[in-house]
This record gives structure tokens, sequence and C-alpha cells, in this order.
């Protein structure tokens, strides 16, 4: 089990009070002007749209317009049992995220456009909300964070391939964050005064071959990506097990 799974729900109960503030205030604005039948046909056409969104917090709205559609049609007060449209159970088991998984890594290569697009989408939204550059690295890490917790949740209405879209855009929204936190940037800065890149050069100087003067990553870097492949390579092997 990865620690992952142990990390505490209040994340995603966070995220789904937001989504459940959001939600209200959509039926409210389209019931004052609609009648109930239209509102819920146009709530049941902003979650299916949501859904094919690889945002994680698009993900969970879109199950609270869901529901509040479903609240409409039975004739209840839309979204009146609160955060229970995603929270009226326990965060899914390990074995029910690992099904999601082997779904999620036969679909085949990684979107390394669309994870870039959706990492950007996701900073410009926040932007707009942290105009600080401290303040934007901690809510990216943030997000990043909500989006490793929810990419292979069953509860989620998302396909496969905008789950793993969800997956590889976490690595790149945590590089913005780094690149964004104060700390890390004047670490990289000192790193690139000239009395410091003449100490890196020197000690780059191969003593067998020239494979030593190879650019190398930050090791934050390589981690990222790593746990993603290892991810990846952990549900290949499930699957090839499961067809065996």
């Amino acid at each position: 089990m990865s620690t992952r799974d142990a990390v505490p729900a209040d994340i995603v109960a966070a995220a789904s009070i937001d989504a459940l503030m959001a939600a209200r205030w959509e039926c409210e604005d389209l019931l004052s002007r609609r009648p109930p039948a239209s509102t819920r046909d146009l709530l049941l056409g902003h979650a299916a749209e949501l859904a094919s969104s690889p945002i994680a917090r698009d993900q969970v709205l879109s199950r609270a317009l869901d529901a509040a559609a479903a609240d409409l049609e039975a004739g209840r007060p839309p979204l009146d049992a609160g955060v229970a449209f995603l929270l009226r159970e326990q965060s899914p088991c390990a074995k029910a995220r690992e099904r999601v998984r082997e779904q999620v890594f036969r679909h085949g290569g990684v979107p390394a456009r669309a994870s870039d697009d959706a990492a950007a989408e996701l900073e410009r939204r926040v932007r707009a909300e942290c105009p600080a550059d401290h303040e934007l690295s901690e809510r990216l890490a943030r997000e990043a964070h909500l989006q490793e917790v929810l990419w292979d949740d069953p509860r989620l209405p998302a396909e496969t391939h905008t789950r793993l879209i969800m997956l590889c855009a976490v690595p790149k929204v945590i590089e913005r964050a780094l690149a964004l936190d104060p700390s890390h940037a004047r670490f990289a800065r000192r790193q690139d005064a000239p009395r410091q890149r003449r100490k890196r050069a020197l000690a780059l100087i191969p003593q067998r071959g020239p494979s030593a003067l190879a650019p190398q990553r930050p090791r934050w870097f390589i981690a990222a990506w790593l746990w993603v492949l290892g991810l990846m390579a952990a549900g290949a092997t499930g699957w090839i097990l499961l067809e065996a």
C-alpha cells in the first residue's frame, strides 16, 4: 500500500465542500429563471461536460451536479444531504483503486501534451486567486496532492484516458510549484552564481569518456517522473498477471 492511501480525507472533504457550494449556487441561479425539469437537464449537461475534465475539482463538481439533478427529479431539495454526494461512503479501499489503475494503465502511452494543458489550465485558475508567487506555489502543491489522491478514485465519473491525464499532470504541477517557491528560487539563484557554476563545471570534468558531461535533471524532477513510471509499471505488471 502506498503512503498516499493513508492520507487523511481532509483535502477531499474540502474539495467536496467547495463543489457543494458551487453546485448549490448553480442550482439556485437556474431555478430562479427556469422550471425544475429544464434545470435538471442543464445540470446533467454541465455534469457530463465536467466529467471529461482532467482537473480533479471539476470531477468532484460533476458528481455534485449529477446528485443535484437526481434530487430535482425525485422532487427533493437539491443537495439537501450536503457532501454525501461524494462522502456518503468511506474512501475507496486499495483493491477498488487497483482495479481502476489496471484499466488506466491498459490505455496506452503518456498523454504529454494533454497533461501539459491540464497543468497550465490549473495554474491559470489558481493564479486568479493567488496573486503572490508564494501563495500560488502553496496552492499548486495542494492541487497536485488533490490530483494524486483522486485520479484513481472510482467514485469519480472520469474515463480511463482522463484519469491518465490527471495522473501525468501531477509531477508537472509539482515542478511548477517548486519553481514558484521563493526559497527554492533563492537556492537556484545561488546555484547559478558564477563561482558555483565554475565549481559544478570542474566537478563534471569526465575522467573516463564524455558521458559525465551529460546534463543532469534535478533530483526532485527525476523522483517525480520515476513515481509516475513506477505506478504505470506496477499497473502494467498487474494487467499482465491478470491476462496470464
